[in-house]
């Protein structure tokens, strides 16, 4: 069976192999072992059962222009190429450094490899290509991950590299313990960590790279049973904004974190860095991503962003996800346009390697008066359409309701599956975060931890900042009441 070569590269891996080495990267994502004349220009005929080898020449040849690689012919540089077998469209990768060699492959078998001469560096790893729908990782984090035993017995190990601290801990750990949280966190950025120990202790820490994570280790020491839940204050995957640049938006209410029942619906803001009023209150009952308190009209218990637009915006999607749910839903509300909304709810995953660390979070749109035909499952991206904004359900006026879920790392569980409410779901779920994150003068997110078993820790998921891919946030984000 003969394929044609994808020049899409999926990632790197550094190797010492012989300069004669042959190999074709697929579009599957493996490399296929071949002999000279089972090369043509264009394709590939397959082994029964292809191997991971590369086609390469020592880093310390010249390095000549791109050539089809045909039968023995080749005298190939330093770069390995990648992708269609012409001149104009090989692909070039310059990791070489002396005597070794970039490789494209997802998954590579080491004694295969060391058949045919070459020998993986043990300090890096492979990187898979993200599923359709999956949001390719930003550099620049790191993975951790949390264990308990029945015992009373916990561990807890980060890696700024991105390797797998879960797979060392079972490795290195008594057999029958259970991941309790992995996922990401900043390298160099801010970190949140939550600890929480069976003996009830409850510690919070925010700082730079792993010095929260030491601090939150150091203090589960001796304790019991102890879990830690890592979140990074931003993490930037949003590509864009829900409208059309240009869209005039008036923006309205956005998160309260003060929202109930699980404390009472009040925070001392004096203790996030507000010392006096109007945004410290030491009985505050709405408060922004900032810490402050709020007052002057806004909505106490609003677990999203109201972003006024006009009737008939055309509303896209944020970046690579898959739809949950695209429907209309009849809330019984008066007042509006029509009692009857649409919705669309869409899963965004950025994908780690392992899966292991994947982060997930839904991205939910309500008051929608028409909707695009999308069904559940469908891969969307920044540019898909989702319908248009109205002024439908339970509304006093045009605008998009938007909420942010987190599906992984919550207060109370490694990940959940949010399930489409049956009912009205505008607000009221237990894991819905601040898409602009939590960025007080002092202390960390307290929906994260006072509201446990519901919270989440928020993150700022909007790339290149807060302006300009994300909505204005108006007066609830200038502190101007």
């Amino acid at each position: 069976m003969k394929q044609p070569i994808d020049s899409t590269i999926l990632d790197t891996l550094t190797l010492r192999i012989p300069p004669r080495a042959l190999a074709v990267a697929l579009s599957a994502g493996m490399l296929a072992a071949c002999d000279g004349d089972e090369l043509e220009e264009g394709s590939v005929q397959f082994h029964p059962e292809p191997v991971s080898v590369v086609q390469a020449a020592p880093a310390s040849e010249a390095t000549p222009e791109p050539q089809p690689v045909m039968g023995d012919n080749m005298d190939v540089g330093p770069d390995v190429f990648a992708g269609s077998w012409s001149p104009d469209s090989a692909v070039r990768l310059p990791r070489a450094r002396d005597n070794e060699l970039a490789l494209v492959a997802p998954n590579l078998d080491p004694e295969v490899l060391r058949a045919h001469g070459a020998e993986p560096m043990k300090d890096l790893k492979i990187a898979v290509k993200p599923a359709a729908g999956t949001i390719t990782s930003p550099t620049g984090f790191g993975h951790y991950c949390s264990m308990t035993w029945a015992t009373g017995g916990w561990a807890f190990a980060w890696d700024t590299n991105g390797n797998d601290p879960c797979a060392y801990l079972i490795a290195n750990s008594d057999p029958g313990g259970t991941i309790q949280r992995a996922g990401m966190f900043s390298a160099a950025g801010t970190n949140q960590v939550v600890t929480r120990c069976d003996d009830g202790a409850i510690f919070i820490y925010r700082g730079a790279g792993g010095g929260p994570l030491s601090s939150a280790f150091a203090a589960g020491n001796l304790r019991p049973g102890c879990i830690h839940t890592v979140a990074p204050q931003a993490l930037p995957i949003f590509e864009r904004g829900p409208f059309p640049s240009g869209t005039s938006v008036t923006p309205g209410t956005g998160v309260d974190f003060a929202r109930g029942p699980a404390f009472n619906s009040v925070l001392d803001t004096t203790a996030f860095g507000h010392p006096s009023l109007p945004h410290g209150d030491v009985d505050a009952t709405i408060v922004d991503f900032k810490g402050r308190a709020r007052t002057g009209g806004w909505i106490d218990g609003h677990d999203a962003y109201d972003y006024g637009v006009p009737r008939g915006t055309d509303l896209y999607a944020l970046a690579n996800g898959n739809v949950i749910a695209s429907r209309w839903l009849n809330t019984g509300c008066g007042g509006s346009d029509d009692p009857t909304q649409g919705e669309v709810y869409i899963r965004h995953t950025v994908a780690r390697n392992p899966s292991t660390y994947n982060e997930t979070f839904v991205a939910a749109y309500f008051h929608l008066q028409s909707l695009a035909a999308l069904s559940a499952g469908t891969s969307v991206t920044s540019t898909t359409y989702l319908g248009d904004s109205g002024n439908t359900g339970c509304s006093s006026g045009p605008h998009l309701h938007f909420a942010v879920v987190r599906e992984t790392n919550v207060a109370d569980s490694r990940f959940f599956t949010l399930s489409v409410p049956t009912g009205v779901g505008n607000n009221g779920w237990g894991r819905t975060i601040d898409p602009y994150g939590w960025y007080a003068p002092l202390n960390i997110d307290p929906w994260a931890w006072r509201a446990h078993p519901n919270g989440a820790l928020s993150i700022n998921l909007w790339k290149g900042g807060i302006i300009p891919i994300a909505p204005p946030q108006g007066n609830w984000g200038t502190g101007v009441d």
